[in-house]
């Protein structure tokens, strides 16, 4: 007999769904966790996804570490365009 446990909150299997590796994102508040070195505005690309809490992983190019950025701090953007027309 299989039993599956409920959890008290509410909590969407899919969390981690609305972005994925090779988006960009961009900066709608600033961070706590990286606060001093990134501002709000800034576009970055997502590396990576959790699938359970939704967090993203990002290169922090300020000061060349990973960091980590939330779905509520960000919203997705286009790619940025790499072409170079005259």
């Amino acid at each position: 007999m299989v039993t599956a446990q409920l959890s008290l909150f509410a909590t969407s299997p899919a969390v981690g769904t609305l972005y994925k590796a090779g988006d960009w994102v961009k900066l709608r508040k600033k961070p706590s966790s990286a606060a001093a070195w990134v501002k709000r505005g800034e576009v970055f690309r997502i590396e990576s996804v959790h699938p359970v809490d939704g967090s993203m992983r990002f290169w922090n190019p300020h000061i060349n570490e990973w960091g980590f950025l939330y779905p509520d701090e960000v919203s997705l953007v286009p790619a940025p365009n790499d072409s170079v027309s005259d």
